[in-house]
Formats: structure tokens, sequence, C-alpha cells
């Protein structure tokens, strides 16, 4: 936890100086022409298997948003993105057709004004969810049952199951960790908001949940105990995070640049890289470098 508030302290001051460009997502990053290392083989094999609901925990630059951007993208069919990546051949198959896309970004609802407002806040997000997707819904009812109503509507307006997919779903606990009592009231509200997502399992095709602590997820297993949590799998070690082979393979002529830039050998600016940005392990065998 104090890692994931660090680094969001971090990130707020590179902001601020103006060192951080602002969010790509998939799409812009391939029409751009930029570089996109290739995880899509993670995400076919997640959408291959029974399992449909997912949960996965990494520290903040790892890609968690890029990935979600990437779903987004493969559930809207934009087919024509994918081309020359590792998913491309499979996505005229059943299980990659499009789906209506109910993508909730945490980090956008302010918790820090208290746990009343935190909770008016959640259901004004999910109405203009709801108005994004021309779903009509009751603007009465409470945020979780806005939630359902949400869910459960474009299922029925599309005629298929909705993909689900929450970024820093912890986002407002790890802002109010300084205020416990808060931290209670906003962790129940949000209990009770991503419960729906149990209670609605049959209008869910595919639902994938991050976030940078599993401090919130021990207080909402019996709320989302239909999840899988990848956090620490073998199979999705090397999901996020850039692995040594994967560096030089995208990025081996930038480094021979820099190198001669540097007046150093290659094998000497890889090995200040690895001292610097190596050395995550979520898997306890294979070791990625922190993008950022």
């Amino acid at each position: 936890i104090y890692n994931s508030i660090y680094s969001r302290a971090t990130r707020l001051k590179f902001q601020n100086k103006g060192f951080l460009r602002d969010h790509h997502s998939f799409e812009d990053l391939i029409k751009l022409n930029e570089i996109y290392v290739d995880k899509t083989a993670y995400l076919s094999q997640m959408i291959e298997e029974i399992t449909k609901s997912w949960f996965l925990v990494r520290p903040w630059g790892f890609g968690k948003s890029l990935t979600i951007s990437t779903l987004k993208s493969l559930f809207f069919g934009q087919k024509e993105l994918f081309k020359g990546l590792a998913i491309y051949d499979k996505l005229d198959g059943e299980k990659f057709a499009p789906w209506p896309v109910i993508h909730l970004d945490m980090s956008e609802i302010d918790a820090s004004r208290g746990s009343q407002a935190f909770y008016d806040s959640l259901a004004l997000y999910t109405l203009k969810l709801a108005e994004n997707l021309k779903i009509k819904i009751p603007p009465t009812s409470s945020a979780s049952d806005l939630f359902s109503a949400l869910i459960s509507r474009l299922h029925q307006k599309s005629g298929q199951q909705v993909a689900v997919l929450i970024d820093e779903y912890d986002a407002p606990i790890v802002s109010l960790l300084a205020k416990p009592t808060e931290v209670k009231e906003t962790r129940e509200t949000l209990c009770e908001y991503y419960r729906q997502l149990k209670v609605n399992d049959q209008h869910i095709s595919f639902a994938f949940m991050t976030g940078v602590t599993k401090y919130v997820q021990k207080g909402l297993y019996s709320a989302c105990d239909n999840f899988r949590d990848i956090s620490l799998n073998d199979e999705f070690g090397t999901m996020m995070g850039f692995t040594l082979e994967e560096l030089k393979s995208y990025y081996g002529q930038r480094v021979k640049e820099i190198a001669k830039s540097r007046r150093e050998t290659e094998d000497n600016l890889l090995e200040s890289l690895t001292r610097f940005y190596d050395g995550y392990s979520f898997d306890g065998k294979g070791l990625v470098f922190n993008p950022f």
C-alpha cells in the first residue's frame, strides 16, 4: 500500500512538472505508429477460458490502463488495429465477436470530500455512463441499483451480454487511507456496488478489474468471489511489464542509439537499465521491467 501511495505521489509530481505525456489509448498507439509491446496472447487466453471474471493487481506504471484500453478496442470490434499482433488470427472466432462495453475508471470519482459526497459522485458517474450508452435508468435509485440496471438493460437493449472493464477499482480507498472512518464507509459503498457484478453474472460475458492493492479486494471478497485473481499466477506473471527479451526486441534500436550517444557498449547500457528498472517478479520466476 505504501508503494502504491508513493507511486501516485510521484506520478502527480512528474505530471505537475510536465514530464509525462498524456495517456495514449491502444488505438492512439497503433494509429500513431508508436511502439506497442504485444501482450495480446494473454488477452486471447483469458477470453478463451471458461473463467469470465478476472482480477489483477499491479503497481502504477505497468500498463493496467493500456490493457483495459486494448480490451475495449477488442470488444468494440476494431479488428484492423490488431493486424500483426498475436491475437489477430483469432478475431473471427465466436468468442471474439464485438460486445457492448461498460468501462469504469474509478480514479475519476472524487472520494476526498467525504463518504456521502463519494456516494453521490458514484451515482452521478453511473448515470453519465448510462447516458453515454443511451440507457434509461431511474435517477432516484441508489448507486448500486443504478449499476445493476445499467448492466441488465444494456444486455436487454443490445441483445448481447456485456463486457465490464474496471480500472483502478481501489482508487477511492487508497486516497483515503489516512481517514479510517471514511475508508470503512466508502468500502461498504464499493462492496455493494461491485456486488452487482455477481448479481448480474448472467448479463456479463467478460469482466476485468485492476488496481494497485489487494487490500480492498479482501474486503470485497464476498462481493466478488466469482473473480479469478491472477495477480501472482504463473501463467500471467509477465502479462504486464517488459521482459528483457521484449526490451531487446522492441527497443533494441533505441538502446543501440542511446549507447552510441553515451559512448558505451549496449551491454553496459542494458546492465544500467536492468539495475534501475528490472527486478519485479509476480510469479517468483520471470523478471520484468517497469515500463514507465
